[in-house]
């Protein structure tokens, strides 16, 4: 008897280890994409100044993959949901003045991505002041 409550307790330990990391491994992804979020809209506000489109076509298809993924995780939480819509309206923004080519709208909605990143890393982790 003994021995079997050992091993449902030694079950449940593990269990709820691997949930935890799970956890884990979740935020960890959603963090990269907020960093590939990040990273590209740098390249685009960069790359937009200077005409090179080919080059922002490929960043907006990656802030786009990435967007995804922190769109899902934020639209779990009903308080992080405005956050998830600004993000979404943001790339939809961004995908409108590249298809467009309007360098302008291009660079200041980068710009507005880039001040959105510390919010979105605070939402990922929980924590108020972000990274």
């Amino acid at each position: 008897m003994r021995r079997m409550w050992r091993i449902v307790g030694a079950a449940m330990v593990l269990g709820g280890a691997v949930t935890v990391s799970g956890a884990a491994e979740k935020t960890s992804v959603v963090l990269n994409a907020v960093h590939r979020i990040e990273e590209n809209a740098a390249a685009v506000k960069h790359d937009a100044s200077i005409y090179q489109w080919e080059r922002v076509d490929d960043e907006v298809d990656r802030i786009v993959a990435a967007e995804r993924k922190v769109h899902k995780a934020l639209t779990r939480g009903a308080s992080t949901q405005d956050l998830a819509d600004t993000l979404g309206h943001d790339v939809h923004d961004l995908r409108s003045a590249r298809m467009a080519r309007d360098v302008k709208r291009a660079v200041q909605t980068s710009e507005k991505l880039t001040a959105l990143i510390p919010k979105l890393r605070g939402a990922v982790t929980g924590s108020e002041a972000g990274h």
